[in-house]
């Protein structure tokens, strides 16, 4: 199925190339001036309630990289997921520096993982906290991983991360024109 056009015209008026398996889309291929059926790379985010998948309290000492299973908040194909992650004290003392750490699965804790940070606050306006809103890259169980490193003094620390959305492929015409169009 292509056409030079993309658009083709039947009993009902004019539309869009039919034709395309279920799971292809129409493309353009600008090297051959034609319209025609192909697989997808495209993407489409889901914005969910906001929902609850780490309420780490009471931490004292550093935790290695933990599975989270964001399963039962995306679907099976999701491939990333949109976390909103607050990590605050509960109790600080002076010279404490604190990291908050999310990334794929089976990634080690690094430099490059750290989405929050926590540091000495001298202790003058009461609590220091950190919110961000990221984008973590899913295995093909839904599950990324997220840890806290102690660099410096004891305290004690609260990470929450909630999923607010995720994304998952185009696999379908109908899907790529609801995702444009709607």
């Amino acid at each position: 199925t292509s056409t030079g056009s993309g658009m083709e015209i039947g009993t009902g008026g004019i539309g869009l190339l039919q034709g395309c398996a279920s799971n292809e889309v129409i493309k353009r291929n600008d090297s051959t001036n034609v319209w025609a059926c192909g697989s997808s790379n495209y993407s489409k985010l889901t914005s969910i309630t906001s929902t609850n998948v780490v309420n780490d309290t009471a931490n004292t000492a550093d935790q290695a990289m933990t599975d989270v299973d964001v399963t039962t908040q995306t679907t099976s194909d999701a491939t990333e997921a949109l976390l909103q992650v607050n990590f605050d004290y509960s109790t600080q003392v002076a010279s404490a520096v604190w990291h908050l750490h999310v990334a794929p699965n089976g990634t080690a804790m690094s430099a490059d993982t750290i989405v929050c940070g926590l540091g000495d606050d001298d202790l003058t306006t009461g609590l220091y906290g950190c919110g961000n809103v990221i984008v973590v890259k899913l295995d093909s169980g839904q599950i990324f991983d997220y840890g806290l490193d102690e660099l410096n003094a004891a305290a004690t620390t609260v990470a929450r991360i909630n999923v607010i959305g995720y994304w998952s492929p185009v696999t379908t015409g109908a899907d790529l024109a609801e995702y444009y169009y709607a």
